[in-house]
């Protein structure tokens, strides 16, 4: 170490201060890293805006536009540091190994903040009752979380491409360079575009699986309620359509041909599929129903829809109803009421004093009927409530405000105009549709569920048809139907329970900020605020990389310090830290979905800075003829990466203990690459 001033300090852009002492050197690379690390705040900043304006479709946005703003710091510190000084090397391959190590030192630093208490192998979400205990806490991932583990560890290969022939003795690797350059940029923009179609992709199919979910427990409820007329299967193993007719000839309570709306939920409710204390999951259920008969009708008619008007009421300008949950909770307070102990019968309805006084056949047609069926779980009574509210009333000018009993009218209640008695489903689709349903049940189950296997006692039996049909299906599309974030995946730990404020974004491309900006802007003026942010941010990032190289230099020089310790160290704390202390902050929630969220994000920026960012730094090397020193420093950190991405690829629950192992392996490097350097005397790689 040396204080001794020189005279041979370069400043940036020929006018910028630089110094030749270590004291003066050392204060501007504190000043040019904090501008470094204020640009990256306002690169950070704007893709909060360009999250918030909602305007860009979620897959080009998460898959696409948030992995380049969180590697734009990365590849213009990168490419900055590759041109500025005379020797391409020390800087840019100290900033190629340092910034790697600091998501590695981010991984385990979220492990350790994050941790819960595990049970069943799990982390419970906010559970920690012993913090000093680090071999029964850690943190659980997503399902979906360990793939991008694999691709951060597939995306180390890259460094192969021009250390392979570097280890074989090449002299001039300038081939090698131009290679591993188009191989690593195209390796990006796979990647990238991968995380805009696969995504898009991946959340198509998980809409097919919840829906297809929801029909296999819809043909649960019916195979069981079917039981009272003969069961759904025929001795010989086909379906008993003659019990879906009289299922729907039991509902369709104005025996009009139709199962409207509220028929639907008397039908729900009836099979137990529903529950009468949740309405507004009960309204979804119906909306749901109406959308799959909709779907399967148009399919069949060939564009044709076969719930006639029901599915396309509903996704149209919009709801059929609004709030039938609601209008339930209403009648079921006045079932008593309508019909009095003792009187009636299964089946029987009473008619409003409003449906008699209109005296015609087309009024009780034009009538809206609400079945509150409340079977006992031995299914040997039953009791009807019907709310006949006649239409032809409302068309007269007589639409009264309350019906016999103390019922509200549903239209009343509900805020709208009388629907037409056409709305609703057809028995021709309703039997169609549910012969589908059954056949997909039979056929794809066992597909979804491989390892659900008929009990030996059924086997026996010769039950194992019916024991299928009568099997549940996961309940994944109810969060999702009540407009949560998303429902539990398969193989999620029960322990799981996610915020509901945390949005969620595709793969790599996950916001770390979720509070909005601005919520308040117009959603075009927060788009072009945000971009005006990131580009002003990129602009700024690109002009103080150069005098903070520079001073990295500088300071080198005067104090002996290998240039590439110094990049290792000052180039991390300069690019990132703002999203370090925002991933911080969100996995100290505690819970899973906060913890894929910061692990995605490491694994997505490991793999853009071992494709983009290496391909950018070989573009440099390769136009500048730069030899290649650097194999065993880059090899040290590379295996910490396949180390790291191994674990994560593996598991789905880390332990604290292996968190506090990726902190550790931070200064590990960092001694292993001082070692390296002084070996081969990298302190003076820059010449006196």
């Amino acid at each position: 170490m040396s204080d001794t001033p020189r005279d041979d300090c370069e400043p940036g852009y020929g006018f910028l201060p630089c110094s030749t002492n270590t004291g003066g050197a050392l204060f501007l690379t504190v000043i040019y890293g904090a501008l470094v690390k204020g640009a990256t705040k306002l690169i950070s900043d704007g893709s909060d805006y360009v999250v918030d304006s909602n305007v860009i479709p979620r897959n080009i946005l998460g898959g696409l536009l948030l992995p380049l703003f969180g590697a734009m710091p990365a590849a213009l510190l990168i490419l900055c540091a590759s041109v500025a000084t005379s020797d391409v090397g020390p800087a840019a391959i100290g900033l190629m190994c340092g910034l790697p190590s600091a998501l590695m030192l981010l991984w385990g630093a979220a492990v350790f903040v994050g941790r819960c208490e595990m049970h069943e192998g799990f982390a419970v979400n906010k559970l920690l009752r012993n913090p000093c205990d680090l071999a029964q806490t850690g943190v659980s991932t997503d399902p979906s979380t360990p793939g991008y583990a694999w691709y951060a560890m597939a995306s180390v290969g890259c460094y192969l491409l021009v250390q392979t022939p570097a280890v074989f003795g090449a002299t001039d690797l300038r081939p090698a360079y131009i290679l591993g350059s188009v191989l690593s940029l195209l390796a990006a923009v796979l990647y990238l575009t991968y995380q805009v179609m696969g995504t898009e992709y991946a959340r198509r199919n998980e809409e097919s699986r919840r829906s297809r979910y929801f029909r296999y427990n819809i043909v649960r409820s019916l195979a069981y309620y079917s039981n009272r007329y003969g069961g759904i299967l025929q001795p010989d193993g086909s379906l008993n359509t003659e019990a879906i007719h009289r299922i729907f000839a039991r509902f369709d309570r104005d025996k009009n041909g139709l199962i409207c709306r509220e028929e639907l939920a008397g039908m729900l409710l009836g099979m137990d599929f529903a529950n009468p204390n949740d309405p507004q999951l009960l309204d979804a259920f119906i909306d749901t129903t109406f959308r799959q008969f909709d779907l399967e009708s148009s399919a069949a008619a060939g564009g044709a829809s076969g719930a006639a008007n029901g599915g396309s009421a509903t996704r149209g300008g919009g709801r059929m109803v609004q709030g039938a949950g609601a209008l339930l909770r209403t009648s079921s307070a006045a079932a008593a009421a309508a019909l009095p102990d003792g009187s009636g019968g299964p089946g029987q309805a009473e008619v409003p004093a409003a449906a008699a006084a209109a005296g015609t056949k087309a009024a009780v047609a034009a009538s809206e009927s609400v079945a509150i069926i409340a079977d006992s779980s031995s299914g040997s009574a039953a009791t009807h409530v019907a709310v006949d509210i006649a239409g032809a009333a409302g068309a007269a000018g007589a639409v009264p405000a309350r019906a016999e009993g103390g019922v509200v009218s549903t239209s009343v209640l509900l805020g709208r105009a009388e629907p037409q008695a056409t709305q609703g489903i057809t028995e021709e689709m309703f039997v169609k549709v549910l012969q589908g349903w059954f056949a997909e049940k039979q056929k794809r189950f066992k597909e979804d569920f491989p390892h659900e296997e008929a009990p030996k006692q059924v086997r026996r039996a010769g039950t194992t048809a019916m024991w299928l049909l009568t099997k549940q299906a996961p309940e994944e599309y109810k969060e999702r139907l009540l407009g949560g974030s998303g429902g539990r995946d398969l193989g999620t730990c029960p322990c799981e329970e996610d915020d509901a404020e945390e949005a969620e974004l595709p793969s790599s491309g996950v916001s770390f900020t979720t509070a909005t900006t601005q919520p308040t802007w117009p959603a075009w003026q927060s788009l072009s605020w945000g971009l005006v942010l990131v580009v002003g941010g990129a602009l700024a990032l690109g002009l103080a990389a150069v005098p903070f190289t520079l001073s990295l230099a500088d300071l080198s020089r005067t104090s002996g310090m290998p240039l590439l310790v110094l990049a290792f160290l000052a180039g991390p704390l300069a690019a990132c830290t703002v999203d370090a202390q925002a991933a911080l902050q969100l996995a100290a929630r505690r819970r899973s979905r906060a913890i894929s969220m910061v692990f995605s994000q490491v694994y997505g920026g490991l793999t853009l800075q071992h494709t983009l960012c290496l391909g950018l730094l070989w573009s440099v090397m390769a136009a500048r003829g730069a030899a290649w020193l650097y194999t065993p420093e880059c090899a040290l950190v590379a295996l910490g990466v396949v180390a790291l991405c191994a674990l994560g690829a593996n598991h789905r629950t880390i332990k604290t203990l292996w968190g506090l192992g990726a902190v550790a392996l931070y200064p590990v490097l960092l001694l292993l690459l001082w070692a390296l350097q002084y070996r081969r005397g990298g302190q003076s790689q820059l010449g006196a």
